[in-house]
């Protein structure tokens, strides 16, 4: 309802009041009063703005992190083997003389289910040897390089 919705509600049912009795009753503390109480709604609808766009953008960050979790329990579970460095290399290496592209630690993880470190720390060696090398798009072995 507006300001002047309110005000005419008000006169209308003081004239009728008014009306039975005879009586002439000035409206102005009525109105005064609407016009404090309006005043006082503008202020407190300004001042809840901003408190109202942060709840908004937590309410998104909220749904975002709930999307990420939910995509997160979708995910595969990889089951780590425990194996020596020496395995570990030997495998790294095939995987490597099988594909022409390049891998990332993570896929090298995944792959063979080796436990992260063990996986880069193969890959530093490996790169030390000279049997691969790193480029924008992870590690590959070098090209017409046989890594026997």
């Amino acid at each position: 309802m507006t300001f002047e919705d309110e005000i005419n509600r008000r006169i209308k049912g003081r004239e009728a009041k008014n009306a039975s009795s005879g009586a002439v009753i000035p409206e102005v503390w009525d109105i005064r009063e609407l016009k404090l109480r309006e005043v006082v709604k503008s202020e407190i609808d300004s001042a809840l703005r901003p408190v109202q766009r942060k709840l908004d953008l937590i309410e998104k960050q909220l749904n975002t992190i709930s999307g990420l979790l939910n995509q997160e329990a979708e995910q595969e579970v990889i089951t780590l083997r425990d194996i020596s460095h020496e395995q570990a290399k030997a495998e790294i290496e095939e995987l490597f003389k099988n594909t022409t592209d390049s891998l990332y630690y993570s896929d090298i993880m995944e792959q063979l289910g080796i436990d992260l470190e063990l996986v880069v720390s193969v890959c530093n060696e490996l790169l030390d040897e000279g049997k691969i090398e790193y480029g924008d798009e992870g590690a590959r072995t070098i090209p017409g390089r046989s890594n026997d």
